[in-house]
């Protein structure tokens, strides 16, 4: 428990120091859905962004990658749908990380791959603890179930090595 409270800093999704260029997504619906709009709490701007990642198509194991620069720690992650007059959200997901892109592992509990429960709205962040830090350079949020259309917003959390 301890462990968590001094590792749980947002990794740098909402503040802009993770770089557009370090979000990538298996696909994405147009250019104002891009991966890079997927930070928590952005918001939609008129002629522009749609406030979060779209997938292209609405497909279990779509997913959106984070590239978090060097390995870091990972202990949280927080989640929300697309803003504004959008019912599209994501409502469950798995998470699979690496520390070269080569060999991923999937956040695992009691032996099973671990689905994280998402949101039921637009705007609410819903954030979930993982069952054990990890330590991870990349981290992919795989889309298990939706509302409507694939569509999310999301933060990290952790530490530095």
């Amino acid at each position: 428990i301890l462990f968590y409270i001094d590792c749980a800093f947002a990794l740098g999704m909402e503040n802009k120091r993770i770089l557009n260029s370090q979000i990538t997504a298996s696909s994405f619906f147009g250019p104002n859905h891009t991966p890079w709009q997927a930070r928590l709490n952005n918001q939609m701007i008129n002629g522009g962004s749609t406030g979060s990642w779209s997938a292209q198509t609405s497909t279990i194991d779509e997913w959106l990658q984070v590239d978090l620069g060097s390995e870091k720690t990972i202990t949280k992650v927080a989640t929300q749908g697309r803003p504004n007059n959008h019912n599209q959200w994501v409502r469950s997901y798995a998470i699979r990380h690496s520390l070269d892109q080569a060999t991923w592992s999937f956040c695992s509990e009691g032996g099973a791959i671990k689905e994280f429960q998402g949101n039921t709205d637009r705007n609410t962040v819903v954030s979930n603890y993982l069952p054990e830090p990890v330590r991870a350079r990349y981290v992919r949020f795989v889309v298990k179930a939706w509302e409507y259309h694939i569509s999310i917003r999301v933060e990290l959390y952790g530490c530095d090595n």
